[in-house]
């Protein structure tokens, strides 16, 4: 109760997220709850810097004017998770430069949306956009040894999983046509990457950095590998 005005707050549970706290009625704010911490956010920002903070982390934003969103570029500092606002200064967040994002923040392992962001959303504490046809950001911190990009997924973005010392596993699901820059670089313990023949690009430099590679699977033809559109630093399949 403040100021006599009494609020109640219910655990959300749709956004895969447990540990999220919301308002019921009457407040703009999100609260985050851990056994030994309580953050606060409000999930639509608005300040004077280039940044906000969130728990022990300054997270860099940017405005394009080309689709008038904002966007996460850079970080910095020290957070187990990542909350993403719906808008800062009344624009809409609507992504993140992802092939650098990691680089001063690699402490995090899932990602949390605020709910009234209709340009993302997360699964599992990955980011996608909201329709699920581009993977954003896999958390440096996520400890899964194995993962299946889910269907619908069309692009996987820059940097998606840059950085990720745990994953050794990945399967791009059938009807991913796009892995953009750097978007495996630095996974050191990556050893297996399974792609389907819908693949037609993989950005430069998608694979820096995979001194661990054993297995580059792709499901079609030599032919169609041929086909695909390669920059440099990418690995040749082992099997195709």
């Amino acid at each position: 109760t403040s100021n006599g005005v009494t609020t109640k707050y219910t655990t959300d549970l749709t956004s895969g997220y447990s540990q999220v706290i919301k308002a019921e009625t009457g407040s703009d704010t999100v609260y985050t709850a851990g056994f030994m911490e309580v953050a606060m956010i409000t999930k639509n920002l608005t300040t004077d810097k280039d940044y906000y903070t969130w728990k022990d982390a300054k997270i860099h934003f940017v405005y394009s004017a080309k689709d008038d969103g904002m966007y996460l570029y850079d970080a910095e500092g020290h957070a187990d998770d990542l909350f993403i606002p719906n808008t800062i200064n009344g624009i809409t967040v609507k992504g993140i430069y992802g092939e650098d994002f990691c680089n001063g923040l690699s402490s995090f392992d899932k990602v949390v949306v605020s709910s009234d962001n209709t340009e993302l959303k997360t699964l599992d504490g990955v980011l996608f956009s909201a329709d699920g046809a581009i993977m954003i950001l896999y958390p440096p911190q996520k400890t899964d040894s194995s993962y299946t990009v889910p269907a619908n997924v069309v692009t996987i973005g820059a940097g998606a999983f840059s950085s990720n010392k745990h994953i050794k596993h990945i399967d791009f699901c059938e009807g991913v046509e796009k892995i953009d820059v750097y978007a495996l670089c630095w996974c050191e313990n990556l050893t297996t990457v399974i792609m389907h023949n819908s693949v037609h690009k993989i950005g430069c430099k998608a694979f820096l950095g995979l001194d661990s590679i054993k297995r580059v699977c792709y499901l079609g033809t030599h032919e169609e590998w041929l086909d695909v559109s390669v920059s440099e630093a990418v690995c040749a399949p082992t099997d195709a």
